[in-house]
């Protein structure tokens, strides 16, 4: 039973692999061979065929039993007995005319029999008729795989269900660029494939519109350059100007029935895409943190500024560049996020620089370099005080009379903070310093204050030299007090005496005519013009007119 179910086997599968010879060599046949969904139809249907071809060679193989003679005739064969006597006796019983004979054919062949051995082995069945039919089939698959035009193997593929482009008689073979090469975009392209099987007579490179139907958007076409043959195909060449080179390439390349459509990603050159400053400016300016990508900024000295750099691309080895005018300076940067395009750093600025960065990508292509952008540092400049009354050059020697300057008025400004401004007076070695005010409650960047030269208390006959001083805020970079102070001109303030005034006697009162012009002319020569003219008097005026007053005071 077993050798006949492996008969039968052997007798379906020679129908059932002749079943994709016959798909193989319409998908030949046909010109960009056969649709893909009838392909994908094929191999189902071939596997429902060789499942029924089993269960057939299943149920048949079991059902027969083999004959009398059948099983006589193999024993005669194999035990050697002579003359078919034991076919003759079952024939002989078989025909009901000649069954009389049978007693006698019986007895021969029963005497055959006993001269034989009694351990006969019978020969396994030989299914030749089945393996006839597989070897012609066999035999029709090798000369058609000789004598094909296309190659065999795609369109069996295609037969089992690959997603493979029909076979031609031309076949193109990619050779570079290979997957994983780095393509820039700008760069030139080289391009290079092989051509095997049917000779072509030229080869295309179709550049596909990236979006849209070719229909309405035809390719370019660009023609390949033939180089040199060898027995594995013939070596075309061809290279694109870096003004045809995108970001993304669809191509079809074509050659005799043959066509090869691809996609190519080309790389961006290495550049950076964005960046900007992070500046915390000292903590006494009081100022908060900003965020900047202008290219000219200007910082307080002493800012702690991060520089961030983001790239179209993974960012390796890249390096913040400060240039000064006494230094070149390379400090190495961090990088940071998950795509690895984003570098980084933290530096304290104390002096201004021209800076840029530099970088390469993850196949080493230098990026191009960038903008290069100006870092100004602004340094916190000691306060200014300045006297402007009485101004600069109201006296050749600066010495100033105290009751013909009723006031000094001061301006104290500072580019942070005004903390306290102070009056110096010094007479001979001593100096008397009297603070006038201190700034505590808010910041305050310019103060002018009016300072009554009566208040001074300058004893009459003496002179003092005055000026003023200044402080800011000013800390070190570890953050201790480090104040700067400011001063202005000096100037001398004398009070000179007044002489005392002298009465005249009394006189005989003249009559009236004499009298008036007696009086006229004492009052123009000693009396009140005198008193009119003094710079005492006039420095009192002065005083209780302008400083002297509570609201002179509050005015200034």
């Amino acid at each position: 039973a077993a050798d006949r179910i492996a008969a039968r086997l052997v007798l379906a599968a020679g129908p059932i692999t002749l079943l994709p010879l016959i798909v193989v060599a319409l998908d030949h046949s046909v010109a960009g061979g056969l649709p893909r969904a009838l392909m994908a139809l094929c191999g189902p249907v071939w596997g429902v065929l060789g499942l029924i071809g089993v269960i057939w060679a299943w149920r048949t193989g079991r059902a027969e039993r083999p004959g009398a003679l059948s099983a006589a005739r193999l024993y005669e064969r194999r035990a050697g007995v002579p003359h078919n006597t034991l076919v003759n006796a079952l024939l002989v019983w078989a025909d009901p005319a000649r069954r009389f004979a049978h007693p006698a054919a019986a007895i021969e062949s029963a005497r055959a029999m006993s001269a034989t051995p009694t351990d006969v082995e019978f020969e396994r069945i030989a299914p030749r008729r089945s393996l006839l039919v597989l070897s012609v089939v066999a035999a029709a698959w090798i000369l058609y795989a000789w004598l094909a035009p296309k190659p065999v193997g795609p369109s069996l593929a295609r037969f089992f269900g690959a997603t493979l482009p029909a076979p031609t008689a031309t076949r193109i073979e990619w050779v570079r660029p290979q997957p994983g090469d780095p393509i820039y975009v700008g760069d030139p392209l080289e391009i290079e494939i092989r051509v095997s099987g049917r000779h072509a007579e030229a080869v295309w490179f179709e550049r596909l519109p990236a979006s849209g139907s070719p229909r309405a958007h035809p390719p370019q076409r660009f023609a390949f350059a033939r180089g040199e043959r060898s027995e594995s195909g013939d070596r075309w060449l061809l290279t694109l100007a870096p003004n045809e080179t995108a970001a993304r390439i669809r191509y079809r390349v074509v050659a005799g029935d043959a066509a090869l459509s691809g996609e190519l990603q080309l790389l961006p050159q290495p550049a950076e895409e964005q960046a900007r400053l992070v500046v915390a400016p000292p903590a006494y300016v009081g100022e908060p943190p900003f965020t900047t990508d202008a290219p000219d900024v200007r910082v307080w000295s002493g800012s702690r500024v991060e520089f961030v750099l983001e790239a179209n691309t993974e960012v390796h080895d890249p390096v913040l560049v400060l240039a000064s005018a006494s230094q070149t300076q390379r400090v190495q940067m961090g990088v940071s996020g998950e795509e690895r395009r984003v570098a980084r750093i933290s530096l304290p600025i104390r002096q201004g620089a021209t800076y840029w960065y530099e970088f390469e990508d993850a196949w080493g292509r230098r990026a191009i370099e960038g903008m290069r952008r100006t870092l100004r540092v602004r340094s916190d400049a000691p306060p200014s005080v300045q006297i402007v009354d009485p101004r600069r050059g109201d006296a050749a020697d600066e010495r100033y009379e105290i009751t013909e300057t009723p006031r000094l008025v001061v301006v104290a400004r500072d580019d942070i903070r005004l903390t306290e401004l102070t009056l110096v007076l010094q007479r001979g070695n001593r100096t008397d310093r009297r603070p006038l005010a201190i700034f505590d409650a808010r910041p305050i960047r310019e103060r002018r204050l009016a300072i009554a030269t009566h208040d001074l208390q300058v004893p009459a006959g003496e002179e003092v030299r005055c000026w003023f001083e200044a402080r800011d805020n000013h800390q070190t970079p570890d953050g201790l007090a480090a104040a700067q102070s400011g001063q202005s001109r000096a100037i001398m303030l004398t009070h000179t005496p007044v002489a005392p005034e002298i009465v005249p006697p009394p006189a005989d009162f003249p009559d009236d005519g004499d009298a008036g012009a007696k009086s006229d002319s004492s009052g123009e020569g000693t009396g009140e013009r005198v008193r009119g003219n003094r710079p005492g008097d006039a420095g009192g005026d002065a005083e209780s007119g302008e400083s002297g007053s509570p609201q002179a005071d509050a005015a200034a």
